[in-house]
């Protein structure tokens, strides 16, 4: 579980533009800090999509 101050923490990272591989099972979290927002299922790629259309246009 993603605890409120790690997630703070990604967030600074994420304004900063710096790379980074967040995996998480938290979905409204992911499009907050991630561009492209990368979902797969038993291992497989499901979809690949900006955070917006992620989530306005799931797959």
């Amino acid at each position: 579980m993603l605890d409120t101050r790690s997630a703070g923490g990604l967030r600074i990272v994420a304004k900063e533009r710096m790379t980074m591989l967040v995996l998480t099972h938290v979905m409204g979290f992911a499009p907050m800090v991630a561009d492209p927002v990368i979902f797969t299922a038993q291992g497989e790629l499901v979809e690949q999509a900006g955070p917006d259309t992620f989530i306005s246009t799931p797959q």
